[in-house]
């Protein structure tokens, strides 16, 4: 038994217990100062995330806007083109001219051959470049 009260602590003086607990008292204030400081960090994450969000709904929007204005604006061209033409063969072909009309439609033939033959073209160099980055990552 004797040996046992020689293993325990000597009494501790009041004033290091009364520091030790000032201490813990201000190490939790720290940490409460920490976890609200955080809190603040989440939301303001959260609030630039909302924002950012928004603001790539608004350019996507912005972006179909314009890409259907555009496509638009390609149908009304080849539409009055395609009008127009109508109307010079008609013309044309009520004039006697037929041999005219016939150019015309040779010639317009061709062009919209050629431009359909473009475009395929295109859209093959497109999915070439497409499959070799696909590739090469």
């Amino acid at each position: 038994m004797n040996n046992e009260q020689e293993n325990l602590p000597k009494v501790v003086d009041e004033h290091v217990i009364k520091e030790f607990v000032q201490l813990q008292h201000q190490e939790i204030l720290l940490k409460r100062e920490e976890l609200a400081l955080r809190h603040e960090e989440i939301k303001a994450n959260e609030r630039l995330a909302k924002i950012s969000i928004e603001a790539k709904q608004q350019t996507d929007v912005k972006h179909g806007d314009i890409f259907s204005a555009l496509q638009k604006g390609k149908l009304c061209i080849t539409a009055l083109i395609s009008v127009l033409v109508m109307i010079v063969i008609i013309y044309a072909m009520n004039t006697g001219n037929t041999d005219f009309a016939l150019e015309v439609l040779k010639i317009g033939g061709a062009l919209v051959a050629g431009y359909f033959a473009g475009f395929g073209r295109g859209k093959a160099v497109v999915l070439e470049q497409q499959q070799k980055r696909n590739e090469d990552e």
